[in-house]
């Protein structure tokens, strides 16, 4: 919808890494609505009963604020390629959208994710997801 809302003639250069370039911002600009959303929320008087139990609420705050700091203790090419593997991404897609050769996207991945276990402490990844 970007491509054809902006009015662009003919395709860009590199239409696939232009696509994942654009929705890479769209699910950066979702997270800022949603912490946003928070913000209000919790300016306001909310229900208890439709708020998960404070404990649970503080521990997911906490888990979402160390990994938030954590990537942004990371390049930009790092926290980019993580976050687009995390969306089901495939490795043709990632290499495109950065710039780099398929085969450079799983080492690629294997040492951001090393930085990213490092900044959060090894207690804390969850290896079987990722591993």
């Amino acid at each position: 919808m970007r491509l054809l809302e902006r009015g662009i003639h003919g395709l860009p250069k590199n239409v696939q890494g232009w696509l994942l370039t654009t929705a890479t911002n769209l699910v950066r600009d979702r997270i800022r609505v949603m912490e946003n959303r928070e913000h209000l929320l919790s300016l306001y008087d909310v229900p208890r009963s439709i708020l998960r139990r404070p404990d649970e609420e503080l521990a997911r705050k906490q888990r979402r604020q160390a990994v938030q700091a954590a990537l942004s203790g990371l390049s930009e090419r790092d926290r980019t390629v993580l976050l687009m593997r995390e969306e089901g991404l495939s490795y043709r897609e990632i290499a495109e959208a950065v710039g780099i050769s398929n085969t450079s996207v799983g080492s690629l991945l294997v040492r951001a994710r090393a930085r990213l276990r490092k900044l959060l402490g090894s207690d804390w990844w969850p290896e079987a997801r990722h591993g």
